[in-house]
């Protein structure tokens, strides 16, 4: 976890898959972080974002958002497309993480790959 206002989940993988990945980010206040929805085999499901280390949380107009570097801010509301890959909701790599329970979807997660944003 890193920040506050939205706490955001990141990752320090180098090497991911790279499937096109995305959808649109929100903002939960109940568990003070983002969520996707996102396109998945096409379904519609809800995931929690976990971020290349190098990213940043970030507030603007009172909207809460990313700074991704040599990209941009991406905040709630936008639609996001990055290379990355879907974990499952029960996910081992994840079973010890602190997240609140309104940020834990039961659609998993999604991966974003660094450097990978369109």
């Amino acid at each position: 976890m890193k920040g506050e206002n939205p706490k955001i989940l990141v990752h320090n993988r180098d090497l991911a898959e790279d499937m096109l990945v995305g959808g649109r980010l929100q903002y939960i206040a109940d568990g003070d972080c983002l969520v996707v929805h996102a396109d998945k085999g096409g379904a519609e499901v809800t995931v929690s974002p976990i971020w290349s280390k190098d990213v940043q949380p970030a507030r603007e107009n009172g909207k809460r958002g990313v700074e991704v570097p040599n990209f941009g801010t991406i905040m709630e509301g936008a639609t996001i497309k990055a290379g990355g890959s879907f974990w499952e909701a029960d996910d081992a790599r994840m079973k010890d993480a602190d997240i609140a329970r309104a940020c834990r979807p039961e659609g998993g997660f999604i991966v974003l790959n660094a450097g990978s944003f369109k």
